[in-house]
């Protein structure tokens, strides 16, 4: 957007001194050179607006990765490969509900907090049966001379009792736990398959939007090169220019943004289905 802002202001310069040319010719008019200095102040404001745009964007990046982008890493961009992207929404939903991080998270904890009732059922309402051995090996013990060895082999059963009924409690308290896991389960898969679609509509309506803003460019460059020659000629106002230069700098940022929110809303999709990893930024050409 830099880019395209500087070509602007440029080129509304060079228009501006060609109409000053031509008033000192006595062939142009004093108000097309008052048109073409607000045009350019306008040009200069997009310029400087831009450039801080680009400064905040380098400091957003410093802070993420700990060092300022140089202009070989300025230039890769990352394209999300078309073979990762599903040919359909439910295929997408299917593979987010199986390899979603957060929801396979959530899942382990509800798998957890299952586990957790078992164990406090097992502890607590039925019997402990324990095979335990003891070895004792004694030298010279107690002023007796000699070596001795004792072996003593038991099983013994131990049972919880308790009045107050605590085990109780505390076997509801963690069947409570465990329902709550279940249910922030059933909502985090819900949210998920809402991300998911979600996030291919937007990788959709980017794509759709990308392409007709880059159709919109294109007709506004061709217009404004005509527009250029029909000035030459003289069969065209200085405003006509002027107002194509405005667009054509309008357009090109709103394609080139277009373009990225297409990217942004691909690795988006990566991300919800589980299938994000940096290997795959770093080594797509």
């Amino acid at each position: 957007m830099l880019k395209f802002s500087e070509r602007s202001e440029a080129n509304i310069r060079r228009q501006t001194e060609l109409e000053n040319a031509r008033v000192e010719r006595g062939a142009g008019l004093s108000t097309d050179v008052l048109q073409a200095k607000q045009q350019l102040a306008g040009a200069q404001a997009r310029r400087v607006r831009a450039h801080g745009a680009l400064a905040v964007a380098r400091n957003s990046y410093k802070t993420v990765f700990g060092f300022m982008p140089d202009a070989i890493l300025a230039a890769d961009r990352p394209i999300v490969p078309a073979s990762m992207i599903p040919q359909d929404v439910e295929e997408a939903v299917s593979i987010a509900l199986d390899n979603n991080f957060r929801l396979e998270a959530v899942n382990i904890s509800n798998e957890i907090a299952g586990e957790i009732v078992d164990t406090t059922r097992s502890s607590q309402f039925f019997p402990r049966f324990e095979a335990v051995g003891d070895v004792k090996f004694k030298n010279d013990v107690s002023g007796t001379v000699g070596y001795k060895r004792e072996a003593v082999g038991k099983v013994q059963l131990s049972f919880p009792f308790n009045l107050g009924f605590t085990a109780i409690n505390t076997l509801n308290a963690s069947r409570s736990d465990h329902v709550s896991a279940l249910k922030r389960y059933g909502e985090t898969r819900d949210l998920v398959e809402e991300q998911m679609r979600n996030a291919w509509q937007n990788l959709n309506t980017a794509r759709e939007t990308a392409e007709f803003l880059r159709n919109q460019a294109d007709i506004v460059s061709e217009f404004l090169e005509q527009a250029r020659r029909e000035r030459q000629l003289g069969r065209r106002s200085l405003l006509d220019v002027l107002t194509g230069e405005t667009q054509l700098i309008n357009a090109s940022s709103d394609a080139a943004s277009a373009e990225a929110d297409v990217d942004i809303a691909g690795f988006t999709l990566m991300s919800v289905m589980g299938q994000l990893d940096l290997d795959l930024i770093t080594s797509t050409p």
